[in-house]
C-alpha cells in the first residue's frame, strides 16, 4: 500500500494591525501636557519681564512682608498685625515663623525680593509633579490626567502667581498621600513603621498649616481591632494637642470668629462652643448652596472674572462628591485607602464649615491639597465611572482655561500697578525710617483712618519696615475696636501715627508732615 503524502500545514498570514486615524487618550494627554507647560512657561516669562511688582491682594501682603523682613533682617517678628496680637515666642503673626523662614531663605538665595516668592512657587510646582510621578498604585495615564486637571484648574494656575504658600501646601499634601499609598501596599501588620513616619510628618507639616493635622484621621482604617483603633484615635488627639500647643506659643491668636469655639472648649464651656459651631455652620451652609449670594459676592467675582458659577460648583462637586464616593467604595470594597481618603476630606471640609468660610474666595485656595487627594480618588473608581468623570472634568477645565489665563494676566498687570502706586505713597511716609534708630524694635500704632485716604493695601506696603540703620519697625492697628488708640498692654507700643492732629494724655507730638502726625508714647 502506498503511503499517503501528508499535506503541508497551511501557513497563517500575519495581519498588520489596523491603525486608528484617531489619537489614543494617552497621546492626547501628552499633547495637552506639552501645551499647558508651554502656557506656564509663557506666563512665567511674562512675569519675569513685566517689571517691578507688589502683592495685589491683602492676604498676600502678610506672607510677602514677613518673607522680605526675614531675608533682609533675619527677623521673625510680625510686620503688621491687629490689636497687638503676636505670638509668645518670636512675636510672629498668626501664620507662625515657618513660612517666613522657608520663603525668606529662598529670597536670600535668589536675591530678588519682589519675585523670588513666585519663582519659589514654580520650583515647588515642579516638585509636586515629581511627587505625583513617584506615587504608586496610580497608573501612568492617570498621573498624566491628574497633572492636567491640576495645571488647567484655576486654583493652581492662579495661586502659582500669588505671594501665598498654596503650592507649598500642594507639595505637603502630595508627600502625605505618597505615604498613604505606600502603606496601602503593605500587608496587614507590616506598615507600623510607615504609619509612625506618616504621623510624624503630618505633625511637622501642621506646624506650617494647622489643618494638615486632620490628615491623621487617615490612619484609622488601618487599625486591625478595637484596641488598635483606640490607640490610633488617641494618637490623633495627641497630634491635635501637639499642634495646638505649638500654635499657642509660636503663632499669634487667629481672629477668625469660628475659632472662638476652641476658646470656649478650653474653658470647658461646651454649650457656648456648641452654639458657636452651629451658628457658623448654619451661615456657611446657607452661603454654600445659595447661588444668588455666591454670584453677587464681589470677592467671588474677583476670583473668576466674569463667571464664577461654573468654576464654583465644579470645585464643590469635586470636593464634596469625591469623599462620599470614596467612603462608599471604601466600605463596599473594604478598601482601606479609599476609606482613609474619604475620612480626611470629609473631616477637613467639616472643619471649614464649622469654623472657617465656604466663601469661594477662601475655599478655592485652602482646599488645593484636598483637590489632589480627590483627583486620586477618582482614578481609583471603577473604569466606567472613572472615565466619565475624568473626560468630563478635563473638557470643562479646558473650556474654562481661557478665563483663568486672562485672569492671571490681569493679576500680573495689577501687581505692577500696585507697585507703582505704592512707590508714590512711600514718599509720604519715608521719614518714618528715622525712628527706632536707638532700639532694636519699634512698634507704631497707626490710625485706621488712613484707610479712608489711601488704598488699604498700598498704604500698608508703603510703610517702612526698618529704620535707616536696619532696626525693625512694626505696626499694629485697632480697626475692630471703638477706641482706635487704645493701648492694650500686650506689647510695648512706642508711637502713634495718625492723619489728624490729636490731643493725647499719654503721648506727645514729635513730628508733623503734610501726610501724618507722629506722637511718641510718654514713658
Amino acid at each position: 500500500m502506498k503511503k499517503k503524502k501528508r499535506k503541508a500545514p497551511a501557513q497563517t498570514v500575519k495581519q498588520k494591525p489596523v491603525s486608528s486615524p484617531f489619537l489614543g487618550l494617552d497621546q492626547v494627554y501628552n499633547i495637552l501636557l506639552i501645551l499647558i507647560l508651554a502656557v506656564y512657561v509663557f506666563l512665567l516669562f511674562r512675569f519675569s519681564t513685566i517689571g517691578e511688582i507688589a502683592p495685589h491682594d491683602w492676604d498676600e501682603s502678610l506672607y510677602y512682608q514677613s518673607s522680605i523682613v526675614f531675608s533682609e533682617n533675619n527677623s521673625l517678628k510680625a510686620s503688621i498685625f491687629i490689636e497687638e496680637l503676636v505670638s509668645k515666642i518670636f512675636e510672629s503673626d498668626y501664620y507662625g515663623p515657618l513660612y517666613p523662614i522657608f520663603f525668606g531663605s529662598w529670597c536670600k538665595l535668589m536675591g530678588n525680593a519682589e519675585k523670588s516668592f513666585i519663582y519659589t512657587n514654580f520650583i515647588l510646582l515642579a516638585l509636586s509633579m515629581f511627587v505625583l510621578y513617584k506615587m504608586t498604585l496610580v497608573s501612568t495615564k492617570d498621573k498624566k490626567w491628574i497633572a492636567l486637571v491640576l495645571l488647567l484648574g484655576a486654583p493652581v494656575l492662579n495661586y502659582a502667581f500669588y505671594f501665598m504658600p498654596c503650592i507649598l501646601e500642594l507639595v505637603f499634601a502630595g508627600i502625605l498621600i505618597y505615604y498613604l499609598l505606600l502603606i496601602q501596599q503593605k500587608k496587614d501588620g507590616q506598615y507600623g513603621v510607615l504609619l509612625f513616619q506618616y504621623c510624624c510628618l503630618t505633625i511637622i507639616i501642621s506646624f506650617f498649616k494647622q489643618n494638615f493635622i486632620l490628615f491623621l484621621f487617615g490612619i484609622l482604617p488601618y487599625s486591625k481591632n478595637k484596641v488598635q483603633f483606640s490607640l490610633y484615635t488617641l494618637s490623633i488627639f495627641l497630634g491635635i494637642f501637639i499642634t495646638k500647643l505649638y500654635a499657642s506659643y509660636f503663632a499669634a491668636p487667629a481672629f477668625a470668629e469660628g475659632l472662638k469655639a476652641f476658646d470656649h472648649l478650653a474653658h470647658l464651656d461646651f454649650s457656648k462652643a456648641f452654639s458657636s459651631f452651629i451658628k457658623y455652620a448654619g451661615n456657611n451652609l446657607k452661603y454654600l448652596f445659595n447661588l444668588y449670594e455666591n454670584l453677587a459676592d464681589p470677592k467671588t467675582q474677583s476670583v473668576v472674572d466674569g463667571g464664577p458659577s461654573i468654576s464654583y460648583y465644579l470645585i464643590y462637586f469635586v470636593l464634596f462628591g469625591s469623599p462620599i464616593i470614596a467612603l462608599f467604595l471604601g466600605y463596599t470594597r473594604k478598601n482601606k485607602l479609599l476609606l482613609a481618603f474619604g475620612l480626611i476630606v470629609t473631616i477637613t471640609l467639616s472643619s471649614y464649615i464649622f469654623m472657617y468660610h465656604t466663601n469661594y474666595y477662601y475655599l478655592i485656595r485652602i482646599t488645593i491639597p484636598l483637590l489632589l487627594l480627590n483627583f486620586i480618588v477618582i482614578t481609583l473608581m471603577n473604569n466606567r465611572l472613572k472615565n466619565i468623570i475624568q473626560i468630563s472634568l478635563l473638557v470643562i477645565l479646558i473650556l474654562l482655561f481661557p478665563t483663568s489665563f486672562a485672569f492671571v494676566n490681569s493679576n500680573q498687570d495689577l501687581k505692577k500697578e500696585v507697585h507703582a502706586n505704592t512707590e508714590i505713597i512711600k514718599g509720604n511716609f519715608s521719614s518714618l525710617s528715622k525712628i527706632g534708630i536707638d532700639q532694636e524694635t519699634t512698634t507704631v500704632l497707626f490710625d485706621p483712618a488712613f484707610y479712608d485716604t489711601y488704598n488699604t493695601l498700598e498704604f500698608l506696603l508703603a510703610l517702612p519696615l526698618a529704620s535707616d540703620n536696619g532696626n525693625r519697625i512694626r505696626y499694629t492697628v485697632n480697626y475692630r475696636l471703638k477706641d482706635r488708640f487704645s493701648l492694650l498692654g500686650k506689647i510695648t507700643v512706642d508711637y502713634i501715627l495718625s492723619p489728624f492732629l490729636m490731643n493725647f494724655e499719654n503721648a506727645s507730638l514729635v513730628e508733623q508732615t503734610p501726610n501724618y502726625y507722629l506722637y511718641q508714647i510718654n514713658k
